[in-house]
């Protein structure tokens, strides 16, 4: 979360923050194609499309993870939550950036074995090494078992939960092979 805060949040003039490369290469071109190379950043509007998620990522650290502020409450807590599917959109808008900010040549973004380019033979894994990681940890978390665990627990527990957050944990159910709950 750090480093991604640092990429994508942080105003410093340093080269590994995503706007100073893209202001670097704007100043460092020749006049004539900077109105071009502007309208093309316009097509994506990577600030426009992450600004809310950039403003979470930008709470979420100040909050709990560089400062571990103590009284935060509950309010600002839900709203600098980030989920997967945030980490996920804000990944999208970067290589698209990306993509952009290299005049149109290929970048692979991920190695070879994980490019969505690349056909896997019927019956094998084709997942990245991270999400089968975060795949295991979510089949054995309690939340994701909890219905067949403690049907009346679950009951109250989803009282308490946003239907997004319900249809995400039926997502990862569906995935380990469980019905909705």
């Amino acid at each position: 979360m750090l480093r991604i805060a640092r990429l994508v949040t942080d105003s410093k003039d340093n080269f590994r923050i995503i706007k100073s490369f893209k202001n670097k290469i704007r100043d460092s071109m020749n006049i004539e194609y900077k109105e071009f190379f502007q309208n093309t950043l316009k097509e994506n509007n990577f600030e426009k499309n992450t600004r809310e998620l950039q403003n979470k990522i930008k709470a979420r650290r100040n909050q709990r993870i560089a400062h571990m502020i103590r009284n935060v409450d509950e309010d600002e807590l839900r709203n600098s939550t980030i989920y997967l599917r945030d980490l996920f959109h804000l990944r999208d808008q970067l290589n698209l950036l990306l993509s952009q900010l290299s005049f149109g040549t290929t970048r692979l973004m991920l190695p070879l074995a994980y490019s969505d380019r690349v056909e896997h033979p019927v019956g094998v894994d084709s997942r990245t090494d991270i999400e089968r990681i975060l795949d295991q940890i979510t089949f054995e978390s309690e939340l994701i078992n909890l219905a067949e665990a403690c049907p009346i627990m679950w009951e109250a527990r989803k009282k308490k939960l946003e239907q997004r957050d319900v249809e995400e944990i039926n997502r990862y159910r569906a995935k380990r092979g469980l019905p909705d709950a």
